[in-house]
């Protein structure tokens, strides 16, 4: 079986049960504690899953690769998925990662073949994706029949003005 997250996780491990759960924030005014949302009685809980839509503005915002400054994505690619744009999950391994939906980021290159092994969303496989410059592990790409998405890790990409050269 080859490895979920090959690189290391963006948050502090505790050991796991093996399946994958969902977490959400505690407290999204900024606390980097989480939680098992295991009642399911929030908004995003009661969508019909699956469910995808644009988030707000932004559009002349670039996210860059932290590490070499490579055109990513823009801020108008960012969607919602099951509810919401932010994720945070849990792999196999105890790897906690939390990511952004967007429907397109052309600066970012899918590594291995896609996997179906525990899909953090319902009918999806996944492949792990790398930088397009420096190959830093970015995220993952999300494929169904019906939709495809990126979930790129949130401190593996920052903003920047449009106008603004890039590092590279």
């Amino acid at each position: 079986m080859e490895p979920l997250c090959p690189t290391r996780p963006t948050r502090p491990t505790r050991p796991t049960r093996p399946e994958s759960r969902t977490v959400r924030r505690a407290d999204r005014a900024g606390t980097d504690e989480a939680r098992a949302d295991k009642a399911g009685t929030d908004a995003a809980a009661r969508e019909r899953p699956g469910r995808e839509s644009a988030t707000s503005g932004g559009g002349d915002r670039i996210l860059v690769c932290v590490r070499c400054g490579r055109p990513i994505t823009t801020a108008g690619e960012r969607i919602e998925v099951d509810g919401t744009h932010e994720h945070t999950q849990i792999n196999p391994h105890g790897f906690i990662w939390t990511f952004g939906c967007f429907a397109h980021a052309p600066g970012c290159v899918p590594v291995g073949a896609p996997s179906r092994e525990f899909a953090w969303f319902a009918g999806t496989t996944w492949q792990i994706v790398h930088c397009g410059g420096c190959r830093t592990h970015l995220g993952w790409l999300f494929t169904s029949p019906d939709r495809r998405f990126h979930g790129l890790i949130s401190d593996r990409i920052v903003e920047r003005e449009a106008d603004r050269p890039s590092q590279e």
